[in-house]
This record gives structure tokens, sequence and C-alpha cells, in this order.
């Protein structure tokens, strides 16, 4: 589509990558409280694992900015998260205690934390002399979608018994962010003007 080509391909690239990794965190995020619910966590057993998740997302992103500002490459911060969130995924899989659903939820929120920085960094690198505004436009239509999309899919999913099914979703969106990235890595703009 001559509309999809106007874009640099680094950040064609960078879009497929966000909507990769929303598709499968977009389940995760609106369905883990009914997962929990289901098999009888009060109300405050699950918004302490949100809420820890959230703190140690904030903490996790300071460390992944100061990585970034060291010069590491976008890439990197982006193939642990994903490796995080797969952990995670087996953990929340299994997890029958509240004990090793804060565990999932503290590899979630570590995983979005490292995620984040390096992701929103990657656009204006991947944007070059294309006006970073549409870039930004592009990449957040990749996330909507992709949102859309896990959600749309772990509604469909919540018809059936086997609601979990949705870490198997994020769990294969993470390995095929994984995949994507190792074949194209995301330079950071130091990296990209030593080219």
């Amino acid at each position: 589509i001559a509309w999809w080509k106007q874009f640099p391909k680094p950040l064609r690239l960078l879009t497929k990558a966000r909507l990769i990794a929303s598709a499968g965190a977009g389940g995760v995020i609106y369905l883990t409280p009914l997962v929990f619910n289901k098999i009888n966590f009060s109300a405050n057993e699950i918004g302490s694992g949100i809420a820890l998740a959230a703190l140690i997302g904030t903490f996790a992103r300071f460390f992944s900015g100061a990585l970034l500002d060291r010069g590491i490459n976008y890439s990197t911060p982006l193939k642990v998260a994903a490796g995080l969130a797969i952990i995670a995924d087996l953990v929340l899989l299994d997890a029958n205690n509240h004990n090793e659903y804060l565990i999932g939820q503290i590899l979630l929120g570590s995983a979005a934390g490292l995620y984040w920085p390096a992701v929103e960094l990657s656009v204006p690198a991947s944007c070059k002399s294309f006006p970073t505004n549409k870039g930004f436009a592009l990449v957040r239509t990749g996330d909507a979608i992709g949102t859309s999309l896990g959600a749309s899919i772990g509604a469909i999913i919540t018809l059936t018994s086997h609601v979990r099914l949705i870490y198997l979703v994020d769990l294969i969106s993470m390995g095929l962010l994984i995949l994507l990235i190792d074949e194209n890595p995301i330079l950071n703009s130091q990296s990209s003007s030593r080219k």
C-alpha cells in the first residue's frame, strides 16, 4: 500500500513491534482481574498486585531511562522486557496463590517499565528526516490497534473455560517481538549516525 510505504522502513518495523506487543498486553491488562477473581481472590488481593506492578514499573522506567542515557541500544531493554513478560506469563498461567500472583505482577511491571522509555525514544530515531509528529501518530495507532486486538481475543477467550489462555497469547506475542527485534535491531540515534 502506497500510504504505508510513505513511512521509513525502521518506523514501519517499530509500528509492527508495538502492535505485536500491545496485542499480547491488551488481554492481560484487561482480563487479569477476571482470571484471579474466578479463583476467589479478593478485590484487595487483586488490587495489591496491580498497585505493586505499577510501583515496580515506575522504578524500572527510571532504570531503563538511565541505561538509555548511557547509550545502550534501544533493542536491549525491549528484548529484556519481552523476556520478563514471558516469565511472568508462565508464572501467571499456573499461579494459584497470592504470592505467585504477586511475583507475576512484579515481573509484568518490570517488563512494562523497561519497555516504554525504549520504545518511545525509538520513534525519533526511526523517523530520521520524516516528521516525528507523524511518526508518533503511526506508532500510537499501532498501539491502539494492538490493544483492541488483544482485548478482543481476550473477550473471545472468556467465552471458554480457559481464561488463562490470555497469558499464552501474550507469551506468543512477546516471542514474536523478540524475533522481530533480533532480525531488525532498533538502533538509537547515535548508532544510526555511525552507520
